[in-house]
């Protein structure tokens, strides 16, 4: 009997021996995985929140109408990095005369949206957009949008820094 229960003890010490070793390995080798490896690393509510701002903020900045285009355009920066502001003010620029011309009009709707990454200081939002346009002598058409906005921290603010439309 006694010789049973060294026996026990033995395996026992030899499995726990192992479990050890592998966790020293475990640690050794495979480091942490770092916040570029894992795609969310913010709160769900806070990246939710982020994500519903980021839907919030591109319907706001495509929403364009001739009547008050100028006004759109300066009220949509609010809405953007300093950068990326001044890279839509330029593109604004370029596409005024059209909605002047063509007495242009775009609604934008949300359909759906969800997060892509998330960190601490910026958020990538997958935005599923449904814009009706409208023009002069023309019967309204809806187009539908896949759009990947990148929201930038900001202070205690998140601004729009990029907007891919795919």
């Amino acid at each position: 009997m006694r010789l049973l229960g060294r026996r026990v003890l033995a395996v026992v010490a030899l499995v726990l021996a192992g479990v050890v070793g592998v966790e020293v390995w475990y640690l050794a080798v495979e480091p942490p995985a770092s916040a570029e490896h894992r795609p969310v690393v913010l709160g769900d509510l806070e990246a939710r929140a982020v994500v519903d701002e980021a839907a919030q903020s591109l319907t706001e900045i495509t929403s364009t109408s001739f009547h008050n285009y100028d006004d759109q355009v300066t009220q949509a920066t609010t809405l953007m990095t300093p950068e990326y502001a001044e890279s839509y003010r330029a593109t604004a620029e370029s596409l005024r005369a059209t909605f002047m011309d063509r007495q242009r009009e775009v609604a934008a709707q949300v359909v759906a949206s969800a997060v892509v990454r998330a960190t601490s200081q910026q958020v990538q939002a997958l935005v599923f957009l449904d814009s009706r346009l409208s023009e002069r002598g023309s019967a309204p058409i809806t187009l539908p949008y896949r759009t990947l906005v990148t929201m930038t921290r900001s202070g205690h603010d998140w601004l729009v820094s990029d907007i891919e439309t795919q």
